[in-house]
């Protein structure tokens, strides 16, 4: 199957929005190429940026600082409240949150920043004209790992961060819930004509899904696993690597994946590749699938395609490694 990049959107989740970066505290080693320290308009004090330009961040969520937990795969909302002294043109007001969590927009967990966009019809104002601003969105956190939090507001060329340097929220991402929104029902899509994604629950329903074979990711071969007749077979690929966006695929189980499913996209009708979830593994080996099938994409247009076609996330290290299993001239 050979794509043309015009036949998805532009939503990409390894490039890094805007050109601002901060210096947070004790950042691993290798996120400290990312970033760079705050520029001469950035401000941490709100009573600074109410007296000289009018705004101020309000509140956050989650707060800065402060600290909190949240299972993988969970929502996690990310919001800031700004107030202004008066009403401003909404193309001169934006908000950010820069973190390192992994999520479905990095997932290489490096310090990145992410846009939160204005939350229609948020506006209100008090007896005083003072008027508030709702900027608001939501990720889902992809691997086990403790992370930083902070925002920032801008108003024209005016920043003002959410807390002083070294002084973020920390959020503890703990293992997914074994039963979570990924898991509770089907979930599957297909992403070329004979290739679909999907999750355990699609697996069980195999049969009434109309599939011919079952493609199972799993960290290690069932010993007892039979195929039963008026089954759909299964076969078994494994990774042997942890849950979650921060456990790197081994280059050899990658490269044998990507080698059957090029040689059997044509042997069967509809095949479902599943994992647990639907999400990491399944992303990971779908996005390497299209990237090795069509020379034309970059890694991150091979990315895009398969997350329009469902929701993925890709595992830290995949880049690297199928631009060097399968180079570009």
């Amino acid at each position: 199957m050979q794509i043309h990049p015009a036949n998805f959107s532009n939503n990409s989740c390894f490039t890094i929005k805007g050109p601002l970066y901060r210096i947070c505290a004790s950042p691993p080693p290798d996120a400290m190429g990312a970033e760079h320290s705050s520029g001469p308009r950035d401000y941490t004090d709100p009573a600074e940026t109410w007296e000289k330009y009018g705004f101020r961040i309000k509140h956050t969520t989650p707060q800065v600082p402060g600290f909190s937990k949240i299972r993988m795969l969970e929502d996690l909302r990310l919001t800031v409240v700004v107030e202004c002294k008066k009403p401003v043109p909404l193309r001169t007001l934006s908000c950010y949150c820069f973190t390192n969590i992994f999520n479905m927009e990095n997932c290489e967990g490096i310090y990145h920043q992410l846009n939160l966009p204005y939350v229609e019809g948020s506006r209100s104002w008090d007896d005083w004209g003072v008027t508030t601003y709702k900027f608001s969105t939501q990720i889902f956190p992809t691997h086990t790992t403790e992370n930083r939090i902070t925002f920032y507001a801008k108003l024209g060329n005016v920043i003002q961060w959410a807390n002083k340097l070294e002084v973020d929220h920390i959020l503890e991402v703990l293992p997914p819930r074994d039963n979570n929104a990924w898991t509770k029902n089907i979930n599957c899509a297909p992403v070329t004509k004979h290739f679909y994604l999907g999750n355990y629950q699609a697996a069980k329903s195999a049969k009434e899904l109309g599939f011919d074979l079952i493609v199972r990711f799993c960290d290690r071969v069932p010993k007892k696993y039979k195929h039963k007749e008026g089954e759909v077979p299964m076969i078994f690929h494994t990774f042997n690597r942890d849950s979650g966006a921060g456990s790197e695929i081994p280059v050899e189980s990658l490269l044998e994946t990507v080698d059957w499913l090029q040689n059997n996209r044509d042997t069967y009708n509809k095949v479902l590749i599943a994992d647990e979830y639907g999400l990491g593994r399944v992303g990971s080996a779908m996005t390497a699938l299209i990237y090795a099938s069509n020379p034309n994409l970059s890694f991150e247009e091979a990315y895009r395609f398969v997350q329009s076609r469902k929701q993925i996330y890709c595992t830290k290290g995949l880049k690297d490694t199928v631009q060097d299993l399968y180079p570009r001239e």
